[in-house]
């Protein structure tokens, strides 16, 4: 992720610290994520995306799991397991469970995610 960051600042000619004011963070923030000491927090992924203008990887792989599809679509849309579940009328735990691989959805939750998945 740093380095798409750090290519289209450059592309554009700014500076760290105009990066940190576009998204909401720190400059030391956007530094270490250049230098990929960190990963960003999933909350700053929209604004990562809007800025960087594409989705880059790992989350641009859209696959045949459904749960990977979802989860993609959570982190790029910056939401918690608690804020998605809440989306689709059903408790984190069951969403984290879903995520973890100890369960599967329910047909009428299938659903209810793909709709997501199609916007």
């Amino acid at each position: 992720m740093g380095d798409h960051i750090r290519k289209r600042r450059l592309d554009l000619g700014l500076f760290q610290k105009d990066v940190a004011a576009t998204l909401g963070v720190t400059e030391s923030a956007v530094n270490n994520w250049e230098k990929n000491r960190v990963t960003p927090y999933f909350t700053y992924l929209p604004k990562i995306i809007a800025f960087l203008g594409y989705i880059p990887a790992p989350y641009d792989k859209v696959c045949d799991n459904l749960v990977e599809n979802m989860r993609r679509y959570r982190l790029t849309n910056g939401f918690s397991q608690e804020k998605f579940a809440k989306l689709i009328g059903v408790d984190e735990t069951t969403v984290a469970k879903w995520e973890r691989g100890d369960h599967k959805p329910m047909k009428i939750n299938q659903e209810k995610i793909l709709g997501f998945l199609q916007r």
